[in-house]
């Protein structure tokens, strides 16, 4: 496996295009996490005094929400290429355990995936923690600031399994990308039913693991399901979509 994920990092870093679109990824991220905190009178109606300490991290850590974007849709263009041009066919030939072919591709994306959010949200938190020393605010607690942070390391992790599980399954870039982008979704569709079916969905959905772990669900809400529950229900969505996909692969001529 080892070998294979080799393969796979050294295939993406040899590319140019592969090189210059995930720094691209990295500055645009930061530099709009930067926007997002000074123009919270805009989006928030309200300016950076009137907020807490706590929500201008919140804010300025939308940088790694930005970077997520980025990052599926690279993953679903890698894959997706792979598909179109039939180049697929001489990497299995490298490869040929599919399983092992998937994986070594999905732990690649999510090693690049984990480290590209990792330094976005050191930077923006650096950048959140620079503006309230200057707006002289009480700092956040450290539990609560690192909490938050783990909780949207989660969100590139998350959605890099979603895309790259979709892409194999649909075997094209636009399954990739468009699949992850419903599941973001998901809350404010739900929105629109009865609150008995709410009651039933919301608990259940990524986005609500996510928040629970991150410790912004409301309390006593339905998104607030637990860290312990909220971790073991983005488990049972990465083992479902990870098993869809690989069964997928195993069955088709590629």
């Amino acid at each position: 496996m080892i070998k294979a994920i080799d393969f796979q990092w050294n295939k993406i870093w040899f590319l140019r295009s592969a090189r210059i679109y995930l720094l691209i990824a990295f500055i645009t991220s930061i530099f709009i996490g930067a926007i997002f905190s000074i123009t919270t009178d805009i989006t928030q109606d309200r300016g950076l005094k009137d907020l807490t300490a706590a929500e201008i991290i919140e804010i300025n850590l939308l940088s790694i929400d930005v970077a997520t974007i980025f990052l599926l849709i690279f993953v679903s263009l890698e894959i997706g290429k792979e598909f179109q041009n039939k180049s697929i066919q001489t990497y299995v030939s490298v490869i040929p355990n599919r399983r092992r072919y998937f994986f070594s591709k999905l732990l690649t994306y999510l090693g690049i995936s984990i480290v590209l959010g990792i330094i976005v949200g050191m930077i923006s938190l650096g950048n959140g923690y620079l503006i309230i020393k200057i707006m002289n605010k009480p700092f956040p607690s450290i539990y609560g600031v690192m909490r938050f942070f783990f909780g949207c390391i989660l969100m590139p992790i998350t959605y890099v399994v979603f895309a790259t599980s979709a892409a194999f399954f649909f075997r094209s870039t636009s399954g990739g990308i468009v699949f992850p982008v419903l599941i973001m979704f998901l809350p404010s569709f739900i929105k629109i039913f009865p609150s008995f079916i709410q009651e039933a969905f919301v608990p259940i959905i990524p986005a609500s693991a996510i928040h629970s772990i991150a410790g912004v669900a409301q309390i006593g809400g339905m998104e607030d399901i637990g860290i312990i529950l909220a971790l073991f229900t983005l488990s049972i969505w990465y083992i479902i979509g990870c098993f869809i996909s690989i069964k997928t692969i195993e069955r088709i001529d590629i």
